[in-house]
C-alpha cells in the first residue's frame, strides 16, 4: 500500500513539471510575438541634442547641409558649455544634410524653412538613418528642432541675441579653422565699459569662448572618426558689442587679470614684437617677462590705461637680442602682477612663443 501510494505522488509531482514547463514555454512564445509585432523593423531614430550651427550651404530653397558641433569632455563625453577650460575637451562635429522632407520648426512646433537656419542657433536633431563614425560625422536630417538660448544664458535688453553674436564671431574666425566648437559664452565688460552708480562697470559685450577642431578638408572625403584624438586645444574668444553686434576683438590669450589680443600663443615672432591687450590690475600696473627655459631676453614693467576694477588697455612693443637666447623653438612670455604682500609673482598668464630666425653665427 505505501508503495502504491508512493508511485501516485511521483506521477503526480511528474505531471505537475510537465504543465508547469508547458505553460512558462507557451508564455515565452506570447512574450515574444507581442514584442516583435510592436517594434518596428528598423533602428528607432537617433535623436542629438544641443548642437549649434557653424556653418551652413544652400543646395536649393528647402535643402542643403549644416555643419553642428558642441564641445564635450574627451573622458566623459559630457557637454562642456559653459566652461573655457580645454584640457578635457575636443570638438564633436555633425555634418547633415537636409532634404525636402526634413521637419524644422521652433521649440513652439512653429514651423520653419531652411532659410531661417543661420550660424549661431541651437538645435536638437533627429537623424533619419545610422549616423556615420568620420570626422565629422555624416547623417541626414529627419527634424530639426530650433532651441532659444535664454535657457542657457542671460540677455540683457537692448542687446543682439547670442545667436547673432556667434554668427558675427564666425565671420572673424571662420578665416583661420572650418571646425569650430562654442564652449562658453556669457556678458561681460570690456575697456570701453562705463561705470555703473554703484562702481561695478556695466556689461557691454558677448565674449565668446571658441576651441578649434582638427584641420581637415571639408570638400574631400569624411576623415576617420580619430580625427578628434589628435586636436590641438587652441581657444579663442571673441567679443562682440551687445548693444550693436559688431565685432571689438579676438583674444587669443585670456584669464581674469589679462585678455590678449597678441601675440597668440605658439605663434612665430621677431626679436621686436608687439603685445596688446586689456588688463585688470590694480593701479593698472603689471610685469612681463620673456624667457627660453635658461635667460631672462627681456622683461620690464607696463601701464595700462587705467586699473580695476575697469580693464585697461595696452599695447607695448618688446625687443630683446636674439643671439642671447641659445633656444630656437620655444621662448615664453609671461605677464604677471607683483604681489604686494610679499613681491611674488600672481596672476601669471603663460604665453609660448617662437622666434622667427637663428642667431647669426
Amino acid at each position: 500500500m505505501a508503495l502504491d501510494l508512493s508511485n501516485r505522488m511521483a506521477w503526480k509531482v511528474l505531471l505537475t513539471v510537465i504543465w508547469l514547463g508547458s505553460f512558462f514555454t507557451l508564455l515565452s512564445a506570447c512574450q515574444q510575438k507581442v514584442v516583435t509585432t510592436s517594434s518596428p523593423s528598423s533602428d528607432p531614430a537617433l535623436v542629438e541634442e544641443n548642437w549649434i550651427i557653424i556653418d551652413m550651404t544652400h543646395t536649393d530653397h528647402d535643402q542643403g547641409s549644416v555643419l553642428l558641433t558642441k564641445v564635450v569632455s574627451s573622458t566623459s563625453g559630457a557637454m562642456m558649455n559653459g566652461s573655457s577650460k580645454t584640457d578635457d575637451a575636443f570638438v564633436s562635429a555633425m555634418h547633415v544634410t537636409i532634404t525636402p522632407q526634413t521637419t524644422i520648426a521652433d521649440e513652439k512646433g512653429t514651423p520653419l524653412t531652411l532659410s531661417d537656419l543661420t550660424a549661431g542657433m541651437l538645435i536638437d536633431i533627429t537623424l533619419d538613418g545610422p549616423l556615420a563614425e568620420s570626422y565629422p560625422m555624416q547623417g541626414t536630417a529627419q527634424k530639426m528642432i530650433v532651441h532659444p538660448w535664454h535657457e542657457h544664458v542671460h540677455r540683457p535688453e537692448g542687446w543682439v541675441s547670442p545667436e547673432e553674436a556667434i554668427e558675427k564671431a564666425l565671420q572673424l574666425i571662420r578665416n583661420d579653422a572650418r571646425i569650430w566648437g562654442v564652449s562658453d559664452i556669457q556678458i561681460t565688460a570690456d575697456a570701453q565699459a562705463t561705470s555703473g552708480s554703484n562702481g561695478e562697470f556695466v556689461p557691454n559685450v558677448w565674449m565668446i569662448t571658441f576651441l578649434k577642431g582638427p584641420d581637415i578638408d571639408m570638400d574631400s572625403a569624411a576623415q576617420p572618426s580619430s580625427a578628434s584624438d589628435g586636436q590641438q586645444k587652441t581657444a579663442r574668444a571673441v567679443t562682440v558689442d551687445g548693444q550693436t553686434g559688431a565685432v571689438k576683438h579676438t583674444i587669443v590669450a585670456w584669464h581674469d587679470a589679462f585678455r590678449v589680443y597678441a601675440p597668440a600663443p605658439n605663434s612665430t615672432i621677431e626679436p621686436s614684437f608687439n603685445i596688446h591687450g586689456e588688463a585688470r590690475i590694480f593701479e593698472g600696473a603689471f610685469n612681463y617677462s620673456l624667457e627660453d627655459g635658461h635667460n631672462i631676453l627681456a622683461e620690464g614693467t607696463i601701464q595700462a590705461s587705467q586699473g580695476a576694477p575697469g580693464w585697461g588697455t595696452f599695447d607695448v612693443t618688446i625687443s630683446f637680442d636674439p643671439s642671447s637666447t641659445e633656444s630656437y623653438l620655444t621662448q615664453t612670455l609671461i605677464l604677471y602682477e607683483v604681489s604686494p604682500k610679499d613681491g611674488s609673482p600672481v596672476h601669471q598668464l603663460v604665453i609660448p612663443l617662437h622666434l622667427s630666425r637663428q642667431k647669426t653665427p
